[in-house]
């Protein structure tokens, strides 16, 4: 089965999407706070030195008033505009927000509703024959994997469906339902069916003393073509095993 990428590593590429997004506001932030510093700080400088009897000369025909009179109006016309283009640039960080927002209503809305059910343990794969004597149970076949049962039950399709960091299938339909055979990769099923198995890495993936993954993690596509995974978490109810979803992250 095909590699796609370890979960571990979206989870830090969202981690640094995230702290990319918190820099920038703060740079705009400072940048703002530093121009309305430096405005007001340049008018007090020069208002002092026309204030005192210093070297700076005022021109003919002109007094010290005349000057602070300048730079006063020139303070009102550099407020005005930069409050004109602070207040740009507030709409179009709105519209951008706005923009935002509904995308990610609408990310919230086609994000499939995923139920996995582990089925079987130490089975047999389909499509392989392998002799046994009937008179000798020694001779029976011994399996060390498992299937899980993977189901949709969303409102919408999802594509190019991942299990364990390993291609899955194409599709997978609102209210269809799809079996999977796995393996840790320390399984010797692994060794005599691997392309027949999805393989999962004891790396990535903590095993139970069941011989079950505790967790695990499917990434797809959503119908507007943006890509997801969801971490599940082993939950048993009624001698049943089931796997929750525990949070759905862009990947």
């Amino acid at each position: 089965m095909e590699k796609i990428g370890s979960s571990k590593s979206k989870q830090k590429k969202t981690q640094t999407k995230n702290s990319g997004k918190k820099s920038k506001k703060h740079l705009y932030t400072k940048t703002i706070i530093l121009c309305i510093s430096g405005l007001f700080m340049g008018y007090f400088l020069v208002y002092c030195a026309f204030l005192l009897n210093g070297p700076i000369y005022h021109g003919d025909g002109l007094s010290k008033s005349d000057w602070l009179s300048f730079l006063g109006s020139f303070l009102g016309f550099a407020s005005t505009t930069f409050l004109g283009v602070a207040a740009i640039s507030q709409n179009f960080e709105f519209r951008k927000f706005e923009k935002n927002e509904r995308k990610e209503l609408r990310s919230h809305e086609i994000q499939p509703i995923i139920i996995i059910e582990m089925k079987e343990v130490n089975t047999s794969l389909p499509g392989i024959a392998e002799a046994f004597n009937l008179y000798d149970l020694d001779t029976l076949p011994k399996h060390n994997n498992f299937v899980l049962n993977v189901k949709n039950i969303g409102s919408y399709c999802i594509i190019h469906v991942s299990i364990f960091d390993s291609y899955f299938t194409e599709y997978l339909m609102p209210n269809q339902e799809k079996s999977v055979y796995c393996a840790f990769n320390d399984s010797p099923d692994i060794k005599k069916y691997g392309s027949k198995l999805i393989s999962v890495d004891t790396e990535f993936y903590e095993k139970t003393d069941s011989g079950y993954p505790k967790e695990l993690t499917i990434g797809y596509y959503d119908v507007d073509g943006y890509s997801y995974f969801q971490n599940f978490s082993q939950f048993k109810m009624e001698e049943r095993l089931f796997y929750v979803g525990a949070q759905i992250e862009p990947a």
